[in-house]
């Protein structure tokens, strides 16, 4: 007589060891690709940022030609956080003794940049770089594109927030804003990546840090008869 016997069959689990090399499998899987990952992040917030102040810059020089007042195209950090940018417009409010007061456009609200997005202004006399970080006083300083009546880029200097003590003030803008007085215009801008640039210029001096954003940003120029943007 035939006996059938039924076959037991035990599911082992994994083993430590196999759980360890699975792991290891995929950090290394991780620490190649993410690398990767974050620069093609940053290339596309990079451009993004670029074409958004591309946009802002044609809305600058109509205002300005639309308004026969200066207009200005003003970028901030956020105060409350160190890794937001702002673009916003601004007007010509009134002439002061040691500059031009430029107030907020009530119907013009900040345009936030991506996330870790920053803007250096190139100097508007030589190859060197106004870098700013938001951590020093200088980050206090305007960042600003300005246009005249005609449409045309121009460089100013000794530029004021308006009505910097009055909240209530729709012009105001230092004391909405968080920002300081100073600074000067300027004619080009080197759009990075916050990160990127503290990774790559870390234990550079203040050339090193400029030569590293004239070399390896997204630079934007604007045309010194029209005001268009060239690149």
């Amino acid at each position: 007589m035939l006996v059938s016997q039924k076959v037991h069959r035990r599911s082992s689990a994994f083993t430590l060891l196999e759980l360890l090399v699975v792991m290891a499998i995929i950090i290394i899987i991780l620490a190649i690709t993410f690398p990767a990952y974050r620069t093609l992040t940053s290339g596309n917030n990079k451009r993004e940022a670029v074409n958004a102040i591309s946009a802002q810059v044609a809305a600058a020089r109509s205002l300005a030609l639309s308004s026969q007042r200066q207009v200005g195209l003003l970028f901030y950090e956020d105060p409350q956080t160190n890794s937001q940018s702002f673009m916003v417009l601004v007007q010509a409010v009134q002439n002061v003794n040691n500059g031009t007061e430029f107030g907020a456009i009530p119907e013009r609200s900040p345009i936030a940049l991506p996330r870790y997005i920053k803007i250096a202004n190139l100097s508007a006399t030589s190859a060197s770089v106004n870098y700013l970080n938001e951590s020093s006083a200088a980050a206090q300083r305007l960042r600003i594109l300005v246009f005249n009546e005609k449409g045309q880029p121009i460089i100013r200097s000794g530029f004021l927030a308006y009505d910097a003590d009055n909240n209530s003030n729709s012009r105001s803008a230092r004391s909405v804003w968080g920002l300081g007085n100073g600074g000067a215009s300027s004619m080009s801008l080197a759009v990075y990546d916050v990160n990127e640039f503290n990774e790559a210029t870390a234990g550079l001096d203040d050339a090193g840090r400029a030569n590293w954003l004239l070399n390896y940003t997204d630079l934007i120029t604007l045309h010194p008869y029209t005001g268009t943007v060239i690149r």
